[in-house]
């Protein structure tokens, strides 16, 4: 072969090794990219999923902390609810203080007819019934009678009353710790709202807004209680929890009845019935025990007192 040839030959050869050259440092670049992006994805892939596993797990934390505290809200709830209907059924198994039912009158409660400020009050011992019928000559006229029991801050006290005829603007009930010029009313009305108010100082305080419950029944009987305790206190309306409250302006003082007529020319017609009020022995109260009418053999007077404002 001729040197020629061989020149060819060589210069062919290299020119392979420098076309292929680039080539394959490309393809060596590119499998460092590959390799490293792969990495890179495959960190990324592993961030994330330890993030998602992060997240899962403090979803799961909250949610069973939540679940905690959902538990420990309705346990308290409950134990609340309990502990209220508990209130209930332990005052009306307290000793009797005092009670009547009206089948004659024994307990010498205030009757005839009454006037004052042009305001008319009849009240009679009726057919097993305390009948009371209202005129107002003027605005916010308001009747009450009370007992002469003994005072007590611990006390279970219950009546029924059913409004007859006239404007469902007229509210009634019970009145407690009612000394010369102050008292607590609890008190419904026809258009189915309670409410417990103060009168002191010659003005109210609402205790408990006005507030609607369709445990009141219209046009019947409805059966009022209020337990006791101290500064505390838990209204019932049918037998079912309505309220509760707080409350130390007052203490000791009578029980008894009230209703307030809000307009001039308001015409009410009332009925009270089994009435009665218990304390638990702790109190040192004189009990007493029901004879065949369910009245209480010790004679109480009963008492008026002045007209207040009206309560908004």
């Amino acid at each position: 072969m001729s040197q020629s040839s061989t020149e060819r030959n060589n210069f062919s050869k290299w020119l392979w090794v420098a076309a292929l050259t680039p080539m394959c440092l490309c393809g060596v670049v590119m499998a460092v990219l590959f390799s490293t992006n792969l990495v890179t994805l495959r960190q990324t892939t592993q961030q994330g999923s330890l993030r998602n596993t992060q997240a899962r797990l403090t979803s799961r934390a909250l949610s069973l902390t939540s679940a905690v505290r959902v538990k420990a809200t309705e346990q308290a709830r409950v134990q609340t609810a309990t502990a209220i209907m508990q209130a209930l059924s332990d005052g009306s198994r307290y000793p009797l203080i005092f009670s009547d039912a009206f089948d004659a009158n024994s307990n010498n409660w205030l009757n005839g007819t009454h006037t004052s400020d042009k305001n008319s009050a009849t009240l009679a011992v009726s057919e097993g019934k305390y009948q009371w019928h209202l005129t107002a000559g003027a605005k916010n006229f308001m009747q009450i009678v009370t007992t002469d029991t003994p005072p007590t801050s611990k006390f279970y006290l219950g009546v029924e009353v059913k409004q007859l005829s006239g404007p469902f603007t007229a509210d009634y009930g019970v009145v407690f710790h009612k000394g010369e010029n102050d008292f607590y009313y609890f008190n419904i009305d026809g258009n189915q709202y309670y409410r417990v108010n103060l009168w002191q100082n010659n003005k109210w305080k609402p205790l408990v807004v006005a507030r609607k419950n369709y445990a009141i029944r219209l046009n019947d009987v409805n059966r009022l209680v209020v337990v006791g305790d101290g500064a505390n206190y838990i209204f019932y309306i049918n037998g079912q929890f309505v309220d509760r409250m707080s409350a130390s302006e007052l203490n000791g003082g009578a029980f008894g009845l009230a209703a307030q007529l809000a307009s001039l020319g308001d015409d009410v017609v009332l009925e009270f019935d089994d009435f009665e009020l218990r304390a638990p022995p702790d109190t040192g109260l004189p009990t007493s025990t029901p004879n065949a009418s369910n009245t209480v053999a010790p004679t109480s007077t009963r008492t008026r007192t002045p007209t207040p404002t009206r309560v908004p």
